[in-house]
């Protein structure tokens, strides 16, 4: 397993004034110490183009015309829906309010653990979710993560997205907005960038793992951006870690081929903005530039030995970039270069007034650096026993402060325009329209449009200006939310899929269903009394529970991506013959070899005798 340091498809002008002359930021090597090289090609040519006076011409883009970057509703595992909008200077609007945003950069360590960097165990995962339960009370909306890469560790693709979605379900539980990345620079075979598509494993190339990676990034609705590798302006030294065996000498041509190979994979297949952050000094000026050229948000790692050098860095260093706007910091941390070229780095030293500065000098966000790691407690906001330290207690005292909604700045209509009826279908899996499907879209709240009529159809004279909306549709009790934009595609579609449950005994034949329910709002009776019962639901995720011989299981499942929900008995055998009765919800006959639904039952005896004993599914059970 190799542990590294740690999208949408509408791209901004990156607003660039004149000519770099440097970047705020320098060389941390200590923090490389636990990064992993990826390697990396020469590619095509660049694009990005100098003017007859040296500055970077920015290439034009279309901004929506709502003037949002990323736009888009999000329903929590809970049932709460919240509409999150993020603007062109990179600040975020929940729910309608404007605010600056304080976030913690997650490691995926749990220092502790026998295998600190496996993220996916659940001794890891219960670790990460003390740290996670702490920043959402403390009011933290925002986590910057990277996708640890594991391949060659499972071997197959299945496992690996499984790893994934293991960590990314903890953001999502705790409602945290994530920018996620992934940092080939610190993995095996990204060398000088010789080649963008390099070979990771035997098998594996960078290509074929960002591909993978975007099936998992569209399953969470609450990843709104994508961080593609890391400072690349800091070439690494020989030694920065086991994988980089020599200097890395890459040049801007070099950059540019390697992420606009990478960033395409992202921006051809998944819903999220694209940013790379850059070191805040003035080294590398080109690497810089292409780098901006490429992205959405600009974004630059801080780290100042206080608020006032942090203030007047910043004062310079922004100008210099370009930057007229909002930008992000995904690194903000106490920091100075050692004599030796290694970084120190101390969390418990970083104030809130860090933060003040940055948002002071235009910044939309500001992470914090880092949440754990094994081998610098220094660098870690939490104690390894998933407590926060002192400092980020300090700092999440003011984070109601530090988070206060902004003024809403509206972004001028250049065009009132209204369309033609809008239609709203909800069909099932088979695309036979369906009744009674209550939808609503989202303008300054929800409005009611009305019901689907007996051909899945409603239409609805549509009166507000052109752009994209959140719409969604309520169907058997569960809800389904979905944005599009109507100036381009006024017809709008729900589909339900169509959910099978089974029952199945220990040598998996079937067994009749009987009682089975699912959870939209209240629990509701699913399907018919038959061997299988189908339904049409809408795609997400549901409670399913079966009651069999007396007793009840539930489960958890996500219909959109696997349908057949399936429960299983366990037989039971009593081996002395003797057993009479079995609880529950009251004493029943016990027959030998009978079929029960997992649990811990209570068995009586002939003689009396009461046994506990826990049965287990697909499987012969062994009783007195």
């Amino acid at each position: 397993m190799l542990n590294i340091y740690c999208n949408t498809g509408v791209k901004r002008p990156v607003r660039v004034a004149n000519k770099p002359v440097g970047y705020i930021g320098s060389s941390k090597s200590t923090k490389s110490v636990n990064k992993r090289s990826f390697h990396l090609v020469l590619c095509l040519c660049l694009l990005f183009v100098f003017s007859a006076s040296g500055a970077l011409v920015p290439r034009t883009v279309r901004a929506d015309d709502g003037g949002y970057l990323l736009d888009r509703l999000i329903e929590w595992p809970d049932g709460s829906t919240e509409h999150i909008q993020i603007d062109k200077d990179g600040f975020f609007h929940l729910d309608g309010q404007k605010k600056r945003l304080v976030g913690m950069v997650m490691s995926a360590c749990s220092p502790d653990s026998p295998h600190p960097w496996n993220f996916w165990e659940a001794e890891n995962l219960a670790y990460f979710d003390r740290q996670l339960t702490y920043l959402e009370s403390a009011g933290v909306r925002l986590i910057r993560a990277t996708f640890l890469y594991g391949y060659d560790h499972w071997r197959n693709e299945e496992g690996e997205a499984t790893a994934y979605k293991a960590y990314l379900d903890l953001f999502y539980k705790h409602k945290m907005l994530v920018i996620m990345g992934l940092h080939p620079k610190y993995i095996p075979g990204f060398g000088s960038l010789e080649t963008p598509d390099f070979e990771i494993s035997a098998g594996d190339t960078l290509g074929k793992w960002a591909v993978r990676l975007t099936a998992v990034v569209n399953l969470y609705p609450n990843i709104v951006a994508i961080n593609v590798d890391n400072e690349l302006d800091h070439k690494l030294k020989a030694g920065a870690n086991k994988y980089v065996t020599e200097d890395q000498t890459y040049t801007a041509a070099e950059v540019n081929a390697y992420l606009t190979f990478l960033i395409d994979i992202f921006r051809q297949k998944v819903n999220a903005l694209i940013t790379h952050n850059l070191m805040d000094n003035q080294v590398e000026p080109e690497i810089k530039r292409t780098c901006l050229n490429l992205i959405d948000i600009p974004s630059v790692d801080s780290y100042r030995v206080s608020p006032q050098s942090l203030d007047k860095n910043l004062a310079t260093y922004l100008p210099w970039l370009g930057v007229s706007g909002g930008w992000w910091c995904l690194e903000l941390g106490y920091g100075t270069e050692g004599i030796d070229g290694r970084w120190l780095v101390d969390i418990n030293r970083i104030t809130p007034e860090y933060i003040d500065v940055v948002f002071a000098h235009g910044g939309a966000i500001a992470m914090l650096w880092w949440a754990s790691h094994d081998l610098h407690p220094n660098w870690a906001y939490f104690d390894n026993s998933g407590n926060a330290k002192p400092s980020l207690i300090a700092i999440a005292q003011e984070i109601p402060r530090l988070q206060a909604p902004m003024e809403r700045v509206i972004p001028p209509v250049d065009q009132i325009a209204y369309i033609e009826p809008l239609t709203i279908k909800l069909t099932d899996s088979d695309g036979n329209g369906l009744s009674n499907g209550v939808i609503e879209y989202y303008s300054s709240g929800w409005k009611t449009i009305g019901n689907t009529s007996s051909n899945g159809e409603l239409v609805y004279n549509f009166s507000e200006k052109l752009g994209t909306y959140s719409f969604r549709c309520s169907y058997a009790g569960a809800t389904q939310s979905k944005s599009q934009n109507v100036a381009t595609n006024p017809v709008v579609v729900f589909q339900t899929a169509k959910v099978e449950m089974k029952l199945v005994d220990s040598a998996n034949n079937e067994l009749p269903v009987g009682d089975v329910q699912y959870y939209a709002g209240g629990w509701k009776t699913f399907g018919s009394d038959s061997t299988t019962a189908y339904m049409e639901l809408l795609p997400k995720a549901y409670s399913f529970r079966c009651s069999y011989a007396g007793a009840t299981q539930s489960k958890s499942q996500n219909v959109a991506t696997n349908p057949v929900v399936i429960f299983q008995t366990g037989s039971v055998h009593s081996d002395s013959g003797t057993c009479i009765n079995y609880y529950a919800g009251g004493w029943k006959s016990f027959s030998q070899d009978m079929q029960l639904l997992p649990g811990t039952y209570a068995f009586r005896l002939k003689d009396g005798t009461v046994h506990k004993n826990s049965i287990l599914a697909n499987t012969v059970n062994h009783i007195h």
